[in-house]
């Protein structure tokens, strides 16, 4: 009897673990693109507070935990066989930038035309070698990876390998906020890895997109009565134009506003408005300069000149550096300096993830790989 309930005990705790490990597999192989799409949602509210909470911690770990179970799982005992998958397709894309690189030099030196044909037909050459080795190492990179499973499996990894960068990029990076001024002397060197010192900045605004504003003083006060339209090198309103050459800037007793006005006489007396066209690029060009011996090392000659545009920040001894923001005289102007460790991880996991998942969505099915 007590063999018999050992038994029926050892056949319960077997199932109930194989139901356990079965259930954690499934986790890993489907649950992984919900924690990562819980993640970007909790992301997209914009609230770094919350990123770096106990909750987006958990989830972090658990959806780079299931996604590493998720690659071990899904390769079935091929794990050499996608690492040799994935290091041929690596060298292939290191491969790439060559071809683009000669390319472009083949056509510069085909442009100019003259002695540098010949210089055009060797960068050419250049070009298809590198055309080679890169498909080469990708074909054996695919060769590798024709087998079930294996591009789902990469898919996890590098999808381990984008919270892995993230993480790191949000709980190492440094960041140094900075107020330049411009054609002023350079910011000094101690309170950030290197010098900065802007020297010029421009708000370059559409061209032709002014807008025009009629008032009518009226009560005491001036009440906006229409929106005129700009034809060619005039302002109409109804059958009413006047000339652009006619509108003023504000005197400098007025505080020197950027709007032109005309104010045209009548009973009551109305005000023509021309109001600035909206701003279509802020850039400012910044040199800087880090200090001898600095670590890491900078650009060659520890000096750079850069032209920064919002949302286009240089790079400069591992730092990027943003143009943030500038005060209405533009006089003044905000820079950011920002260290992101993760930057590297992030870049390799977002293409890897984007490669393999197409290479999975649109390659032969696992089926398929199997027959062959």
């Amino acid at each position: 009897m007590a063999l018999v309930m050992m038994r029926s005990f050892y056949s319960v705790l077997s199932k109930t673990a194989h139901f356990l490990s079965g259930c954690l597999l499934a986790a890993a192989r489907y649950a992984a693109p919900v924690l990562m799409v819980a993640a970007a949602l909790f992301l997209m509210r914009n609230h770094p507070e919350t990123y770096r909470g106990g909750l987006m911690r958990g989830l972090g770990i658990a959806g780079g935990v299931v996604c590493l179970i998720g690659a071990f799982a899904l390769s079935r005992r091929r794990l050499l066989r996608l690492s040799v998958g994935l290091v041929f397709l690596a060298l292939a894309a290191l491969a790439l930038p060559g071809l683009f690189y000669f390319g472009g030099q083949t056509l510069d030196f085909a442009r100019i035309g003259g002695a540098m044909w010949f210089g055009s037909a060797g960068m050419a050459c250049l070009s298809l070698v590198s055309l080679l080795i890169a498909g080469a190492l990708g074909f054996l990179g695919f060769r590798a990876m024709r087998a079930p499973g294996l591009w789902a499996a990469a898919v996890h990894l590098f999808a381990a390998l984008l919270l892995v960068g993230a993480y790191v990029d949000f709980y190492r990076a440094k960041e140094i906020p900075i107020t330049c001024l411009v054609g002023g002397p350079a910011y000094p060197i101690g309170e950030q890895p290197f010098s900065v010192q802007v020297e010029s900045y421009e708000a370059k605004p559409y061209e032709n997109a002014e807008t025009y504003s009629l008032l009518r003083h009226d009560g005491g006060r001036w009440q906006n009565i229409g929106v005129p339209q700009r034809e060619g090198e005039s302002v109409r309103w109804g059958s009413e134009s006047w000339p652009l050459s006619l509108l003023r800037p504000a005197p400098a007793e007025a505080g020197g506003s950027a709007q032109k006005y005309l104010l045209l006489p009548g009973n009551p007396p109305r005000l023509l408005l021309q109001h600035p066209a909206p701003v279509r690029e802020y850039s400012a060009s910044c040199k800087l300069v880090a200090p001898p011996g600095s670590s890491p090392p900078p650009a060659a000659g520890g000096e750079a000149v850069f032209r920064l545009r919002v949302n286009e920040p240089g790079s400069f001894g591992g730092w990027l550096v943003y143009l943030m923001s500038a005060d209405a005289s533009g006089k003044r102007v905000q820079l950011l300096l920002r260290r992101a460790p993760g930057r590297p991880f992030i870049y390799i996991g977002a293409i890897g993830l984007t490669l393999c998942s197409f290479a999975w969505a649109f390659g032969k099915k696992e089926e398929e790989v199997a027959a062959s």
